[in-house]
């Protein structure tokens, strides 16, 4: 009997040493499979969140300097406009020698918005102008802060003014700002002369950006909204390719996009165009502003993404906003998204 036990045994229990040996470390390879697996996935998960992070949009007006809206221009089938190397002026907008053009734009955003910032304590205004003249800016905030002031009675107003060069600087600091402060951003580029053309078209924009608390929502998830502007990417031309898959990739609804917004973009345009037909062959609508509505200027990212925020109350979805600053070359590139009019209360 201790025979057969030793021939069968002995056997057995090397067997069983010398597979046991090779299994530790197959097991040892797997489990590290996993963790890196899982670690991989977590850090997407964190790079999504981080990427996806937004401006919550509760009203906005844009002020174009041609007879169409944002919201027309927004639409397929719409005979659009042509301006191309043109500066076009507010033809509404006449010189008055009772009141500046400027305070006129000022009162008119301001009726624009009152409905919208009923119930709100305080509001932020963020002034943006056309010019860097200290003297103006100065003169230029303290005629907001008389507008604004009379028309909005009981509403606390402070007033700042920004550089308009750091559009997308600006809003990628707010995105990780966390506080409870809603904020108004104004963005005003007139002609010095009145009718005499300037070297940019004339335009406009207000945009009411909700206490940056609501950012950690989901995009599209509070109500009443305009839209969200999400996290800004500064990209150059070359690597405009990859940076733009990784928006792509992260920030979209269902990775993709239904139109695109062109702003002092040049042969950036059609990079941009090509690759994301590369990405993802959709249907797409795709709007020159240049074309449209004339001669970029200072302003011209702000009235950009404005013009994207508008259009996306009728046409829902995910609009790419790309823009160029005066005398830089890195280009802007924004996701915004838009809430249709009867899903956030407002009348169509």
């Amino acid at each position: 009997m201790l025979f057969w036990g030793e021939l069968v045994g002995v056997p057995i229990i090397v067997a069983c040493l010398v597979l046991g040996w090779k299994l530790v470390p197959w097991q040892r390879e797997q489990l590290l499979a996993e963790e890196a697996e899982r670690e991989h996935a977590r850090i997407k998960l964190l790079w999504s969140t981080w990427s996806r992070r937004h401006l919550v949009i509760r009203h906005v007006a844009t002020f174009l300097p041609v007879k169409e809206s944002a919201i027309e221009l927004g639409r397929t089938g719409t005979e659009l406009p042509v301006n191309l190397q043109r500066a076009v002026g507010f033809a509404w907008l006449k010189p008055d020698t009772d009141e500046s053009r400027f305070m006129r734009i000022l009162y008119l955003i301001a009726d624009r918005f009152r409905p919208a910032l009923e119930g709100l304590r305080a509001v932020h205004v963020v002034l943006v102008l056309d010019t860097f003249d200290s003297t103006a800016v100065d003169l230029g905030a303290a005629d907001a802060a008389k507008v604004f002031t009379s028309a909005m009675p009981g509403i606390d107003v402070s007033v700042e003014a920004a550089k308009a060069a750091d559009c997308a600087e600006w809003i990628t600091e707010q995105v990780d700002t966390i506080d409870g402060i809603a904020r108004l951003m104004v963005a005003i580029q007139l002609w010095d002369a009145g009718d005499a053309p300037g070297n940019f078209s004339e335009g406009a924009v207000g945009i009411l950006i909700e206490p940056s608390a609501h950012a950690t929502k989901p995009v599209r998830q509070v109500a009443p909204e305009a839209g969200s502007i999400l996290r800004p990417m500064i990209t150059g031309s070359d690597m405009l390719n990859e940076d733009l898959a990784q928006l792509v990739a992260m920030q979209p609804e269902g990775n993709r996009l239904t139109h695109l917004w062109f702003s002092g973009c040049g042969e950036e345009s059609a990079v941009i165009t090509s690759t994301l037909h590369q990405l993802a062959p959709d249907q797409r609508v795709d709007r020159q502003l240049d074309h449209m509505i004339g001669l970029p200027g200072p302003v011209s990212g702000w009235i950009a993404l404005g013009t994207a925020l508008e259009a996306a109350t009728e046409a829902a979805g995910s609009h790419l906003v790309a823009w160029k600053e005066r005398d830089n070359e890195t280009i802007q590139l924004c996701v915004v998204t838009g809430t249709p009019a009867h899903e956030s209360g407002k009348e169509a």
